[in-house]
């Protein structure tokens, strides 16, 4: 009816000006961010890990040839997959 939607904007307007509204937003965005963040970690790293597996052995190939550079490279990829992964 006339009268619920007129009660229903009111109170809208009301939890907007107090900042509740706000408030309740904030909450959401951050119970939207425990749920959501892990996931993109996930499909990050699902995503990297392989690639910097399969490109270990050229990786390593750089470190060496430029150590001064890429030094760390080595003990990085050592301590993602082992120090045996791509260094033959």
């Amino acid at each position: 009816s006339t009268g619920e939607i007129a009660r229903a904007l009111l109170e809208a307007g009301i939890a907007a000006k107090s900042g509740e509204a706000v408030r309740t937003f904030g909450t959401q965005m951050e119970e939207m961010h425990a749920k959501e963040f892990p996931k993109i970690v996930y499909y990050a790293g699902g995503f990297v890990l392989p690639i910097l597996a399969r490109m270990s052995k050229p990786l390593r190939k750089l470190a060496k040839r430029y150590p001064n550079r890429l030094g760390y490279v080595g003990a990085v990829l050592d301590y993602l997959f082992g120090p045996e992964h791509g260094a033959h």
